[in-house]
């Protein structure tokens, strides 16, 4: 797992160990910032189930201006604040151990894209999409990115938000929200 483009690019990322956390894919995250591309200069990045935090620091790699990652597992959470100092990201980032619903809430600023990587088929997605877009965390023409598995998709139920992108990368579905 690297840091594919920008500032930081080559730049080994460690993954956490243990089975808890599942690393976006070189294929997956680079076909993301890819869509991105346009949107990432100067912006504010939200990385929900952050795990090693590969996609918020792929983010500020890429010209974001900073990034909130949150994330409950403590072993994860090590790994994350580990990967930032090796890249240099540290002072760019804000980095929240605990549940989202409890971190959320106490949030302040909006963001411009938010990045929703939870580990498959629990639930998590429409509960955080909803708690994102209810709370006003997102910009009025921000993005809600959601990376879910394919064959059992779990997308957001949220009124406001209008799905604008469907890819599908072997396993990995990833869907673009705006509201």
């Amino acid at each position: 797992m690297r840091v594919i483009a920008g500032q930081a690019r080559g730049r080994r990322l460690k993954a956490p160990k243990g089975m808890n956390t599942r690393p976006t894919s070189d294929r997956v995250k680079e076909a993301v910032f890819n869509v991105l591309a346009g949107r990432l200069n100067q912006s504010r990045v939200l990385d929900v189930f952050a795990g090693s935090g590969a996609m918020g620091i792929e983010a500020l790699s890429r010209g974001a201006q900073r990034a909130v990652f949150i994330e409950k597992n403590h072993r994860a959470w090590l790994t994350l604040k580990e990967n930032l100092l090796l890249t240099g990201f540290a002072e760019l980032a804000q980095i929240y151990r605990g549940d989202y619903v409890n971190i959320l809430p106490e949030l302040n600023g909006t963001f411009d894209i938010a990045i929703l990587d939870p580990p498959y088929n629990r639930g998590f997605i429409q509960p955080a999409a909803s708690l994102i877009t209810s709370l006003g965390l997102l910009e009025p023409d921000g993005l809600i990115v959601v990376e879910t598995n394919a064959k059992s998709r779990e997308a957001p139920d949220v009124k406001m938000l209008k799905l604008l992108k469907d890819s599908v990368y072997g396993d990995t579905a990833v869907l673009y929200y705006s509201i």
